[in-house]
């Protein structure tokens, strides 16, 4: 999803998966943030991260790239910092 024009689609994956109460962890959740960096989503990546913080998963330095990525992409770095 994360390399084609699909980037939504990757978003509404983890999105059911929520929803279905299944288990995220920092690969998953990393795959959506990349997904975000590919469609320019700069607030569901920023939302990715406080996502993780509240089901206590730590956010790596990779998470956090995506997002300043994403942030960088829509010229939003109010946001990233």
């Amino acid at each position: 999803c994360k390399y084609g024009e699909q980037w939504q689609e990757a978003l509404n994956m983890m999105a059911s998966m929520f929803r279905q109460q299944l288990e995220a962890n920092e690969v998953t959740f990393g795959a959506a943030m990349v997904a975000c960096v590919e469609g320019q989503d700069w607030l569901n990546a920023i939302g990715l991260l406080s996502d993780m913080r509240r089901r206590h998963i730590e956010p790596n330095v990779a998470a956090y790239n995506s997002a300043l990525r994403a942030c960088d992409e829509c010229e939003r770095w109010q946001e990233a910092l």
